[in-house]
């Protein structure tokens, strides 16, 4: 079963397309942008 960790990042000045861009370089499941913050999401196999 896969399951995700979720971490919220907020900063200011808020720039979405820069952060996001750095972020992508790491080993993510995806990213949530939203109106002040982005969402990464980290995934991993669990055996169950």
């Amino acid at each position: 079963m896969k399951s995700f960790t979720e971490y919220k990042i907020k900063f200011l000045p808020f720039n979405a397309d820069l952060v996001t861009g750095v972020l992508w370089t790491l080993e993510i499941e995806g990213i949530v942008e939203n109106e002040e913050s982005i969402s990464v999401y980290s995934g991993s196999n669990k055996k169950e």
